[in-house]
C-alpha cells in the first residue's frame, strides 16, 4: 500500500483512505476501516460493559477524578526532579504542597514557574549572578 501524491494525497491522509495498487496498475482507495472493524456501537459498549477491570466512565466517575496540578507538567516538561527543581530557590515543601494538590500557587509564584518554563537557562543564569 502506499499513499498518493499532491492533492490527493493529503486527502488520504486527513481521511485515513488507504491506497492500493492493482496488478493493472490502477489504485483503489478503500477507507480505513476503524479501530474495531465490524462492531456497531451497541456491540462495542457491551464489550465495554462486560470487562470488569475497564469500566467506561461515568460522570460520577469524572467528579471523582483529581486533576494532575499544572505545576507537576510544567516541572516534568523540564526533566529535573523536585530537589532539582529547588534550585531556582523555591522551598521544596512548597513544591510539593503545589504538586500534591495541598496549596495553590499564588500569582506571583505561578508568574515565576512561567518564567523558568519559558527560559530555565537566564532564569537560572540570572539567580546566580544575584548577590
Amino acid at each position: 500500500m502506499r499513499c498518493r501524491s499532491g492533492q490527493a494525497r493529503w486527502k488520504t491522509l486527513l481521511n485515513l483512505e488507504q491506497v492500493k495498487r492493482l496488478a493493472d496498475g490502477r489504485e483503489k482507495v478503500s477507507p480505513d476501516p476503524g479501530l474495531l472493524p465490524g462492531r456497531n456501537d451497541a456491540a462495542i459498549v457491551a464489550a465495554a460493559l462486560s470487562d470488569p477491570g475497564h469500566k467506561p466512565r461515568t460522570p460520577e466517575h469524572e467528579r471523582k477524578l483529581r486533576r494532575v496540578p499544572q505545576v507537576t507538567v510544567m516541572r516534568k516538561a523540564l526533566g529535573p526532579t523536585q530537589e532539582q527543581f529547588a534550585r531556582f530557590q523555591i522551598p521544596l515543601g512548597a513544591l510539593r504542597d503545589w504538586e500534591h494538590g495541598k496549596s495553590e500557587t499564588d500569582t506571583c509564584a505561578w508568574a515565576y514557574l512561567k518564567m523558568i518554563v519559558r527560559n530555565p537557562k537566564a532564569v537560572a543564569e540570572e539567580l546566580a549572578s544575584a548577590p
